[in-house]
């Protein structure tokens, strides 16, 4: 994950720190990095073919 956030020289607070690596899961980690253990799927996409199945 370090080499993926683009970090200037440092972070002034912790909460910035806390957001800059929230958004990298939210936005990139889990919507669009395929993951091995799921069958190479994005957790989001996966979390939403199990919440509403196909009829």
């Amino acid at each position: 994950m370090k080499q993926k956030i683009y970090f200037v020289d440092h972070f002034h607070t912790r909460k910035q720190a806390q957001s800059a690596i929230f958004r990298y899961i939210e936005t990139y980690y889990n919507a669009v990095r395929p993951h091995s253990g799921i069958g190479w799927k994005a957790p989001n996409g996966l979390k939403k073919f199990y919440l509403f199945p196909i009829a």
